[in-house]
């Protein structure tokens, strides 16, 4: 009797999944096949489209053979999320249709950005700062959130300073600060714009590409003085001799310490 070989029609599994990728990171697109032919190896082709003009991929690729990996570095050079989709089809050693095509989206965040409103300056002791906070991305992927990490540097132990932490984009800062000291007293405030994935087993995971924004207050003393005689009582003619001490230490560059006298 005769035998007849069926060959399988050609599949591809794997680690093939929709997935979410920062800018600038690098694609892992496992392509395996379960199916054996009766002679030759499966072999993959694909082609690749991409929203928002995503780069780092090659539009159309053939003869990969199984157990190939994607690895393709994705740039968005964007503001919000875009996609890139790639199509894998398999393809029969021996002639065969090919089978039936995998599609696989890749979701690449942008860079995280921000802006904030003032730039470096100089305030008197308890005056109060506003910082506009600018979220400078539009969307992102579902499941994730645009936040920014809030770091600051205050060693002269100037009260008021908002907490460090994290806080959702556009959390804007209005801080009253007060120099407990007698010198012109720094405080530097850090901001990282980061994207958090909240999706289930991908929580805490940032995208967080984007360089810091920082500025920096310079906080003034309280003025102080002291004079070195109190309320007297003198002769007609008299010669008084008032020293004004000045109780302050540094103050800030481009700043004079005076005294108004009336």
């Amino acid at each position: 009797s005769d035998t007849v070989w069926v060959n399988p029609t050609p599949r591809v599994e794997g680690t093939i999944g929709d997935t979410v990728l920062c800018d600038s990171t690098t694609t892992n697109i496992s392509l395996q096949s379960p199916s054996i032919f009766t002679s030759g190896n499966i072999s993959f082709k694909y082609t690749v489209t991409a929203t928002g003009g995503v780069t780092g991929f090659n539009p159309s690729v053939s003869g990969l053979p199984d157990g190939h990996i994607i690895a393709d570095n994705l740039i968005n050079p964007s503001n919000s999320v875009q996609t890139v989709t790639y199509r894998i089809s398999p393809l029969s050693p021996i002639g065969c249709n090919d089978g039936p095509d995998a599609l696989v989206t890749i979701y690449v965040q942008p860079t995280p950005r921000l802006s904030v409103s003032i730039a470096d300056t100089i305030v008197c002791d308890s005056a109060t700062i506003d910082i506009t906070v600018n979220d400078l991305n539009g969307n992102v992927s579902g499941g994730t959130t645009k936040v920014y990490q809030l770091t600051t540097t205050n060693v002269g132990g100037v009260i008021g300073v908002q907490t460090d932490g994290e806080y959702p984009s556009g959390t804007d800062i209005t801080d009253q600060l007060i120099n407990p000291t007698n010198s012109v007293q720094e405080v530097i405030y850090h901001f990282k714009a980061r994207i958090r994935d909240d999706r289930p087993g991908h929580e805490g995971f940032f995208c967080d590409q984007g360089g810091d924004t920082t500025i920096t207050v310079y906080v003034q003393p309280a003025p102080r003085l002291s004079v070195s005689i109190a309320d007297t009582i003198v002769c007609d003619s008299t010669t008084i001799d008032i020293t004004v001490n000045d109780l302050n230490g540094n103050v800030s560059g481009g700043t004079t310490k005076v005294y108004q006298l009336t």
